[in-house]
């Protein structure tokens, strides 16, 4: 989702149609520091329909204004929103995810993130999220790849949910083939034992994530226990 994204095509078309319970976002481009509040998206997203959830973008650096690569939204919509009792997002500042906590009461937590693995551009230009994450790990004294960190932050975070049986879903842009790359083998391991939902959904493997490219590098991953019925990953066009 780009820098003009729209929320009209959701609100009319896709939300009503597929019964969205939740929104995972990836790259919502935007930073929330200085975008007005009419212009967030718990205002733009069904407007009057009850919401919960966080948004983020990277906020280790001053803002250049209203657009900003990178960031990281979920939204829990309609009754779902009132099982959720917990909320957080990156503690680096970097946005490379949210997530929410879904607990009906009845003993089993569902923990839902959104999640962005940063990747080496080809022609950085200084502020892609790659180049974001690195500027600040090098601050630090850390010069490894971001997306190894990436890779170690967002399983150390999983680690006790899973450790103490809570269920755990991801929505993920990996920017790495999600069957064969090294953080779907890592989340496929103990104790994570993650897949990914569209192959059991669909008996068939994810299609290419963007219309140009040959991989599938933008999933949902469950953890068992879960039964997908409904789950979709795609991009939306930006507006005018």
């Amino acid at each position: 989702i780009g820098p003009r994204w729209k929320t009209d095509k959701l609100n009319k078309d896709i939300i009503p149609s597929l019964e969205v319970d939740v929104f995972m976002f990836n790259e919502l481009q935007r930073d929330w520091r200085v975008t007005p509040k009419e212009e967030h998206l718990t205002q733009t997203l069904l407007p009057g329909v009850a919401k919960r959830g966080v948004v983020a973008n990277n906020t280790t650096e001053r803002s250049l204004g209203r657009d900003q690569p990178g960031g990281t939204g979920i939204l829990a919509l309609g009754r779902l929103s009132d099982l959720v009792t917990e909320k957080g997002q990156d503690t680096t500042g970097l946005a490379r995810w949210v997530w929410i906590t879904i607990d009906s009461g009845q003993g089993i937590r569902t923990r839902l993130v959104a999640a962005y693995n940063p990747v080496r551009p080809n022609n950085g230009k200084g502020n892609t999220v790659f180049e974001q994450n690195q500027c600040l790990y090098q601050r630090l004294g850390d010069f490894r790849d971001p997306a190894y960190i990436f890779q170690c932050d967002l399983l150390e975070l999983i680690r006790p949910w899973r450790e103490s049986g809570d269920r755990v879903i991801i929505g993920m842009d990996a920017n790495q083939n999600v069957y064969t790359g090294k953080l779907a083998q890592a989340l496929g391991s103990p104790p994570f034992d993650m897949t990914c939902m569209f192959q059991e959904v669909n008996g068939c493997e994810a299609p290419p994530s963007f219309h140009r490219g040959r991989t599938p590098i933008t999933a949902i991953f469950g953890s068992p226990g879960l039964y997908p019925e409904h789950a979709i990953a795609f991009h939306v066009r930006r507006g005018p």
